[in-house]
């Protein structure tokens, strides 16, 4: 947020202690911590949920200008896709976290969900089915702080695009409302690494997308996305090369219509793994 920075995260608890010569399995618990940096130092983490088996999958959040944290993530032990929130200025006690519900979506195969927050106050969430003929990404919304959601809208069809496998769905929100998203399509049996980067977008509110775009042109391992002034879109992305790992860059100024040129912002620095990027109150770029 304009005031500070809030950080959510997943940690394992201590396992409970065990008597030597013991064989049974020892189940672990997840935490989820918060803390929050106020300009001079982080306040003490403290867990929001906790005795979690071993459950939290991909963590993700977005504040709306009513100064409420969204949050949902992905139990990986009851398949499901949880969704709370906590106002923003009262994050950092547990009790002020909304009780979990969640999402309407397929128990069995919805993953890697991203959420966000619009201009107007409607939360939206996409995720992906990355397998089998059901592949794709999938879209739905709620209007009124997450009380009520839409059914799931298959937004992008893995097999019509040519997608083995549909991975890691980022969605972005601009100042005028129009989303943004970055799709990569991974390789059966092959971890860390996707044949390509799709782009689409949709420019109202989700009920229609562009047809995806390839924007990459050699395997890649990791890609992001950010909107920052109005209609201003930058996405970056990881590929691979022989002398080592390059990230590109490329600048919209017109909500995604048209595109810079690609450039090169490392060139060859080896094997490393591309983390994010954060715009400054400037406008400047952050990469770590």
């Amino acid at each position: 947020s304009q005031d500070g920075i809030h950080a959510l995260w997943s940690q394992v608890e201590d396992p409970p202690l065990v008597a030597e010569g013991t064989t049974a399995p020892v189940l672990t618990n997840d935490a989820i911590y918060y803390s929050y940096w106020g300009g001079s130092s982080w306040t003490k983490p403290l867990p929001i949920y906790s005795a979690l088996q071993d459950s939290v999958g991909r963590m993700t959040l977005d504040i709306g200008q009513d100064g409420k944290i969204s949050l949902v993530w992905k139990d990986e032990a009851a398949r499901k896709l949880h969704y709370t929130w906590a106002v923003a200025a009262r994050a950092g006690s547990a009790l002020e976290w909304a009780a979990l519900s969640d999402l309407p979506v397929d128990e069995m195969t919805a993953d890697m969900p991203d959420l966000v927050v619009d201009p107007s106050g409607t939360l939206f969430v996409v995720y992906a089915v990355p397998i089998n003929e059901n592949r794709g990404i999938y879209l739905l919304s709620s209007s009124d702080g997450g009380k009520n959601w839409s059914d799931p809208q298959k937004i992008l069809d893995g097999v019509q695009a040519g997608l083995e496998v549909v991975q890691e769905p980022i969605l972005r929100a601009g100042l005028d409302g129009a989303l943004h998203l970055l799709v990569g399509d991974g390789m059966l049996n092959v971890s860390g690494a996707m044949n390509r980067v799709l782009y689409l977008q949709s420019t109202d509110r989700g009920a229609t997308w562009t047809e995806a775009q390839s924007i990459s042109s050699r395997r890649v391992k990791h890609y992001r996305l950010l909107t920052a002034a109005p209609n201003t879109v930058h996405r970056i992305w990881q590929e691979e090369s022989e002398q080592g790992d390059v990230v590109y860059h490329q600048l919209s100024l017109d909500g995604g219509e048209t595109w810079s040129r690609v450039g090169r912002v490392l060139n060859g620095t080896g094997n490393f793994w591309l983390g994010d990027v954060v715009a400054d109150s400037a406008g400047q770029l952050h990469l770590f």
